[in-house]
């Protein structure tokens, strides 16, 4: 093995062990917030999922960009100096450098993988992943909650679109967006377009035969034609019947 490969897979090794390191950091951010939010029921999953990849990117980029040989120098006396003189000589081809290289290949040889993980650390992080896990486990069984903070979202959004949300389907699209009562809507499909109460109240007898539509005085049926006063009548007497009832 040349001594340039030997600098790559301690290169991995090193990658590895930093997001095996900032993937236990970013697990515990999640159980935190999977279970502050859990006790208030707000989406834990998704909004708990964010921060903790968000985190666990930055921390990684960071950490694996920032890494320097002078790191493993510092955490394997064996190779102080040595490793960056030699990373240092690459490309150089003397006696002391061939001697140099050698020697470093023999120390990383006698150097074990694990050194290149805080196992203690690990383990105090696997312990308080184990008390977050098991916390969650108490509230999930015991369905224990602050606030109800989803249900309160989702009658919140129901408040607001109450209207349509009863009315999607039973009346025309065009009285959905107006502020209208849902006690001043009238019974009579003709009368749908009209509204609020007040005007209905305040038309007359002129208004409202403006306001019909022109299909209904205008036909090439002349037994329609006849019958139409008539049918006006009835109309009108039909509207102001209503109008009467909404006032008493």
């Amino acid at each position: 093995m040349d001594f340039k490969k030997a600098l790559r897979e301690l290169d991995a090794i090193r990658n590895i062990a930093i997001l095996v390191n900032v993937l236990f950091d970013a697990l515990l951010v999640f159980l935190i917030l999977f279970l502050v939010l859990s006790l208030f029921n707000f989406y834990p999953i998704l909004i708990a999922s964010v921060p903790a990849f968000l985190y666990f990117i930055k921390r990684a980029y960071e950490d694996v960009s920032g890494k320097t040989l002078r790191d493993v120098e510092t955490s394997h006396p064996i190779l102080h100096e040595r490793l960056r003189t030699a990373a240092d000589s690459l490309g150089k081809e003397n006696f002391m450098v061939m001697w140099l290289q050698a020697s470093l290949m023999n120390s990383l040889r006698n150097i074990r993988v694990s050194s290149f993980f805080n196992v203690k650390n690990f383990l105090v992080k696997i312990g308080y992943i184990s008390l977050m896990c098991f916390l969650i486990l108490i509230v999930a069984l015991f369905h224990l909650q602050i606030f109800d903070m989803a249900n309160f979202l989702e009658d919140a959004s129901f408040r607001f679109n109450l209207k349509e949300n009863l009315l999607r389907g039973h009346i025309p699209d065009s009285l959905l967006g107006r502020n209208i009562n849902i006690e001043d809507l009238n019974a009579d499909s003709e009368l749908m377009d009209i509204t609020n109460q007040m005007e209905l109240r305040s038309i007359t007898e002129q208004e409202l035969l403006n306001m019909m539509p022109q299909e209904v005085f205008t036909s090439s049926d002349v037994s329609f034609e006849e019958s139409m006063s008539k049918k006006k009548r009835i109309y009108i007497r039909n509207y102001f019947s209503k109008i009467r009832s909404l006032e008493g």
